[in-house]
């Protein structure tokens, strides 16, 4: 089923989404479009409800797919729910795939475009084009998530810096005495 209603800029006609869903509420594709494009989409606020409801139908339609676990993540992490962004991402770890489906995205808009008379070359140039990375601009987010959690667990755990030994001023300095160097 091409998905090549998904607009370039995330508006458009809204009629061609609704009935995507209605005949393909199972299709991962769809429902990924879905949760972008449904609502306005601010990659820094957190999911409204009804977004929240489009993820979850997301990750139902592809329970493999460790994408679905990654995008709830990154919006627990902006909620502050780290806790729930750390139980996504357990789940996403049990997942031995990763789709975004962004080769169908391609394909489906090149088709597209080719029936709308476009040469081959132009199709391919304007369906590149248009892509949505969406999707990969959160899981870029969830990386700067991962790594301030990383930063705060490291802090939370290290320990206090060495006392000096031998009354020294540098723990490296073990004695007053050094030892003659080879050579």
């Amino acid at each position: 089923m091409p998905v090549a209603f998904w607009p370039p800029s995330g508006h458009g006609d809204r009629s061609l989404l609704q009935e995507a869903k209605e005949r393909h509420p199972k299709d991962p594709r769809v429902n990924l479009v879905a949760y972008y494009s449904t609502e306005p989409y601010d990659n820094r606020q957190p999911a409204s409800p009804g977004r929240r409801e489009l993820l979850e139908s997301f990750k139902q339609s592809d329970p493999e797919n460790a994408l679905g676990h990654y995008l709830a993540a990154r919006d627990y992490f902006r909620a502050n729910q780290t806790d729930k962004a750390v139980e996504e991402l357990t789940a996403a770890s049990g997942k031995m795939r990763f789709e975004d489906y962004s080769t169908y995205f391609v394909q489906d808009s090149e088709e597209a475009w080719r029936a709308a008379g476009f040469s081959e070359v132009e199709a391919k140039a304007i369906a590149s084009a248009c892509l949505r990375i969406a999707p990969l601009v959160d899981v870029k987010g969830l990386g700067e998530n991962l790594a301030s959690l990383a930063n705060a667990y490291q802090q939370a755990v290290m320990p206090l810096p060495p006392k000096p030994c031998c009354g020294s001023e540098s723990p490296w300095e073990t004695s007053s005495t050094s030892l003659p160097l080879p050579g």
